[in-house]
């Protein structure tokens, strides 16, 4: 990672964790809706900025991908944000609150 800072780094290490996490507690999702989950969160999302890697959310990072997971982020994008921004994630996990079902 060329020219980058240790909070860039950070943020994508937990990119990866996050996917570990729900491997390791059995959590089968959809691998696009996986991705789009992780995506919102980090790196530059609504986990990085609570957790103080990145001053905004940058969205321009999620296009890239957007082709891919259009679907799954029409579906899920206005949710998660409601999820961050009315910290939500006091109450419940995000995939309670998604109402998801492991497959």
């Amino acid at each position: 990672m060329k020219n980058k800072n240790p909070q860039q780094i950070l943020d994508v290490i937990y990119h990866e964790i996050l996917h570990k996490l729900i491997k390791l507690n059995n959590i089968k999702l959809e691998e696009k809706i996986e991705e789009v989950i992780i995506d919102q969160m980090c790196p530059k999302g609504y986990l990085s900025k609570l957790l103080g890697l990145s001053e905004k959310i940058h969205e321009e990072h999620l296009l890239a991908r957007q082709e891919w997971l259009r679907e799954e982020y029409e579906k899920l994008t206005g949710k998660i944000k409601e999820y961050f921004e009315k910290q939500i994630y006091n109450e419940k996990t995000i995939f309670n609150f998604l109402n998801l079902k492991s497959i």
